[in-house]
């Protein structure tokens, strides 16, 4: 009959080592294994300095409990978040763009924070506190896109028998009110200040002046932009091709990659405007670069050191801009005893893509031209395009519901 050093009798399976710690041998599945812990029981004191945990009796009832359900705790002690995470991955089809954006917010946020931690010990608590912490310093959208992945890896340990519950549910209720509120909600420039945005861009930084010809003109993503050739545009027949896009996941050319786009209708053949074409062809004479990535060479835009231009460059481009306009703008309205016009504080290049849609919208005849609009765009589901157009054509409601039930009861 073994008893540990206060001369407690230990049950079948338990002994006490050199240490002073206790252990709990088992099988499962065939395999031995071992649990440890400080105390015997819930009411014994942990020793000082040593890390505190569940007694060594709790620990064997969570087993009991766990092997009646099917649950491996074995194998939840041993998987850490970031490998449960890894694990999920491997079950998915992600675009490879998709997977970067992830990736990027996971190792950013999620390893350094819980990715150690052991997927046995991740309770409620522990998703809600690292969730809470997020949203001090960030968006809501930062917060759910995180969320995004949690939710389902978990979620997967739950049905293979790794963990009784998922831990995540409920993490993020309420933490809206919570998380950093900013004043980036996507808008569209108007008229005025997309005029004022060029000419400012044209005097202020003529390098750029193209690039950004071509982004509000065209509505086209900046990863489109950025992975246009000279090949994709027929000057003669005055017509874009969009066959793929950039992408970027780290600090060097070499994290640059061509990727098809997200979707089949972000294929797409598009008309080149006159200013469009003015500015390819003011581009062109800047001169070619001699940058090759996966076969593709004859890139138009680069930065002014030749090099390949990312989404996050060109929003830290819009940030200076806009700082340096409204600087600029501020002082000389005062001085000419006006309103001054400011640019949003917050631009960035998605509100570039929204402004041509709105411009587009705010001149269509009808809601058939809407459909073109989308395919301009390559938006995946005309329901985007129809929610920028309802918002700058509200009187074009009627005529929408007029439609809809003309064409479903036909």
């Amino acid at each position: 009959m073994k008893k540990d050093i206060k001369g407690r009798v230990l049950n079948k399976g338990e002994d006490q080592l050199s240490d002073g710690r206790y252990r709990y041998r088992y099988t499962a599945n065939g395999t031995r294994k071992d649990v440890y812990s400080w105390k015997l029981l819930p009411t014994d004191r942990t020793p000082k300095g040593k890390k505190d945990n569940l007694s060594l009796r709790e620990l064997e009832k969570q087993i009991t409990i766990n092997a009646s359900l099917g649950i491996s705790s074995y194998e939840a002690d041993k998987m850490s978040v970031m490998e449960l995470i890894e694990r999920y991955w491997k079950q998915c089809n992600y675009k490879r763009n998709t997977e970067r954006a992830y990736t990027i917010l996971i190792n950013k946020h999620v390893k350094p924070q819980i990715g150690n931690i052991k997927i046995s010990n991740v309770r409620p608590s522990t998703i809600r506190n690292f969730f809470f912490k997020l949203a001090e310093d960030h968006s809501q959208s930062t917060v759910n896109t995180i969320n995004a992945v949690l939710y389902p890896a978990f979620d997967m340990a739950v049905r293979d028998g790794i963990i009784r519950s998922n831990p995540v549910i409920g993490a993020t209720k309420g933490l809206s009110k919570k998380a950093k509120q900013t004043d980036s909600k996507k808008r569209a420039l108007t008229l005025e200040e997309q005029r004022a945005f060029l000419n400012y861009i044209k005097d202020a930084f003529p390098y750029w002046y193209s690039f950004f010809v071509v982004a509000i003109q065209t509505g086209m993503r900046i990863g489109e932009i950025t992975a246009l050739t000279w090949n994709d545009c027929n000057m003669s027949d005055e017509t874009i091709s969009i066959n793929k896009t950039m992408l970027y996941g780290g600090c060097s050319d070499y994290d640059f990659k061509i990727n098809s786009p997200k979707t089949e209708s972000g294929k797409r053949t598009i008309k080149m405007f006159p200013a469009v074409k003015k500015a390819l062809q003011e581009q062109k004479i800047k001169g070619k670069n001699n940058i090759k990535i996966d076969s593709y060479t004859g890139f138009i835009f680069t930065t002014p050191q030749n090099n390949l231009i990312s989404v996050g460059y060109i929003n830290r481009l819009l940030e200076r801009i806009t700082a340096q306009y409204n600087a600029e703008e501020t002082i000389k309205a005062d001085a000419e005893h006006r309103q001054p016009l400011l640019l949003p504080k917050n631009i960035t290049s998605h509100w570039l893509r929204y402004t041509c849609c709105t411009r587009f919208c705010e001149n269509v005849a009808s809601i058939d031209e809407v459909k073109l609009i989308s395919n301009y765009l390559g938006h995946k589901n005309i329901d985007v395009t129809l929610k920028v157009y309802m918002s700058v054509s509200p009187n074009k409601e009627n005529e929408l519901q007029y439609r809809v039930q003309q064409n479903a009861f036909a």
